[in-house]
């Protein structure tokens, strides 16, 4: 089902507020919000500078043959889903000064990798896919399977990593998933968010 246009929203503070809630729900890594406190700090210690860098690493594998950096019409040909439904869309209102954000949510309710079956959510930052939350009905199993998968590493008991920026986290609360993240798209996202979200000049910068 092709992607239906709604109506563009500014990464204002609702935006953000909104943002930040759903990847709390999705159980993003726990040493993601001292990352932006980290972020934050340096900011109004050395200024805020008005350009901005985006993520400057290549494609990443994932899971189920998806690959981070991937446009939305290539990772919607590739898993050929006729219940693709868009989450939430949005992006800059025209003339803002702001670095580009457009930031795009859809789920796929029948996805299987491994074995596996379950719901998919993908995540997009002005058209790359950054991340994947599978929820399959045995998360458990399917993180162990993944742990075994060619080119997957152990940096823990609830983290996996593939090179060269594939990490992947079995969250628990709120329910079993495996979250599935490019970590140099997400720190991109985190690091606008820090320093363009509210809209408005900090420290030097125009918004």
């Amino acid at each position: 089902m092709p992607i239906q246009r709604m109506h563009p929203q500014g990464a204002s503070r609702n935006s953000r507020d909104r943002m930040n809630k759903e990847r709390n729900n999705r159980g993003v890594a726990p040493d993601r919000a001292s990352r932006r406190i980290v972020w934050l700090l340096v900011g109004l210690s050395i200024g805020c500078d008005t350009q901005f860098t985006p993520c400057q690493g290549g494609p990443s594998r994932l899971i189920g043959g998806l690959v981070s950096h991937s446009p939305v019409t290539a990772v919607q040909k590739q898993l050929k889903a006729d219940n693709w439904s868009v989450v939430w869309k949005s992006s800059l209102k025209p003339g803002d000064r702001r670095p580009p954000f457009s930031d795009l949510a859809v789920r796929v309710d029948a996805f299987e990798d491994l074995g596996a079956k379950g719901t998919l959510d993908l995540l997009f930052i002005n058209d790359r896919l950054y991340r994947v939350v599978f929820t399959p009905a045995d998360a458990d199993r399917y993180f162990r399977e993944l742990e075994r998968a060619p080119g997957v590493v152990r940096n823990s008991p609830s983290v996996l990593e593939i090179q060269p920026s594939t990490r992947l986290l079995l969250a628990k609360e709120g329910g079993l998933r495996v979250i599935v993240e490019d970590e140099c798209l997400a720190s991109e996202v985190d690091r606008w968010i820090v320093r363009f979200a509210s809209g408005q000049p900090r420290d030097g910068c125009m918004a």
